[in-house]
């Protein structure tokens, strides 16, 4: 998995995704993370094609949305085909919760466990048309539930969470309380319990001791703009004639090791 990807959430135009993939490949990105939920996996499977890159360089990530986890085959067969892949390399758990395709996306299937998703995933990995298999946003209480669960035959390859230098500063000062989720998920409220900023350290830990590679998303923080008002950071700018992004990057990478994400410009 190449370290450095782009990630394809939010485009504010029609043809943005195409554009921005089609760049970032030109310019040697072959990490690109992707969901149905986006609505625009065909730009970026054609971006793909267009760039004259072997599909087999690029290694493209998307996800299980929550109302699918009790068919978990049938998205990522419709992620293949509007990608226009023959297989896909990482297909991610969004969410550990359940909802009904039916009923009120908001509340959990009770009858649903995401032990019963990890199962059917491992089964679409069995069949050959993905190559690895893995979660997001799992906090520490839910990968020991399913890494604990009998069913459980194969370590998730990736938890993809939050992670950016003012997740891993709580780890020594703390939040006096979670900060609220800053726009809205398909995840029930009570799920961010063990999803939010302020346990995102200790999750990546736990992650490193199970070789469970931790996948990082908004790891620039452009929603904390207090993150990039920072004199601290300010000064290390200064000092080292280095952009805020730049610093942010190499921190990801040199100190951490995560694998980091660029938003859509």
């Amino acid at each position: 998995m190449p370290a450095v990807g782009l990630g394809t959430r939010k485009p504010r135009k029609p043809r943005q995704a195409y554009e921005t993939v089609k760049a970032a490949l030109a310019v040697g990105y072959r990490h690109l993370d992707s969901a149905a939920r986006y609505n625009n996996e065909d730009q970026v499977g054609e971006a793909v094609r267009d760039s004259g890159l072997r599909r087999e360089d690029i290694w493209v990530t998307t996800k299980v949305e929550n109302a699918w986890h009790h068919h978990v085959a049938e998205p990522v067969d419709r992620s293949m085909a509007v990608l226009g892949f023959d297989y896909i390399d990482l297909p991610l758990v969004h969410w550990p919760i359940a909802v009904s395709l039916e009923e009120d996306p908001s509340t959990a299937m009770p009858s649903w466990e995401f032990t019963h998703t990890w199962q059917e995933m491992q089964r679409v990995l069995a069949s050959g048309r993905v190559r690895n298999v893995g979660v997001s946003n799992f906090g520490i209480r839910n990968l020991k539930k399913l890494l604990s669960d009998p069913a459980c035959y194969v370590v998730p390859a990736v938890n993809q969470i939050e992670v950016c230098v003012s997740c891993v500063l709580v780890m020594l000062t703390g939040f006096p309380s979670p900060p609220p989720p800053r726009s809205p998920s398909p995840a029930p409220a009570e799920f961010f319990s063990s999803c939010t900023p302020a346990v995102h350290a200790s999750v990546w830990w736990f992650c490193q001791k199970r070789g469970i590679h931790c996948t990082a998303y908004s790891p620039l923080a452009f929603e904390l703009p207090q993150l990039h008002e920072s004199a601290a950071l300010a000064e290390l700018c200064k000092r080292t004639s280095k952009t805020l992004l730049q610093i942010l990057i190499v921190w990801g990478l040199r100190l951490l090791q995560v694998f980091l994400y660029s938003p859509l410009p």
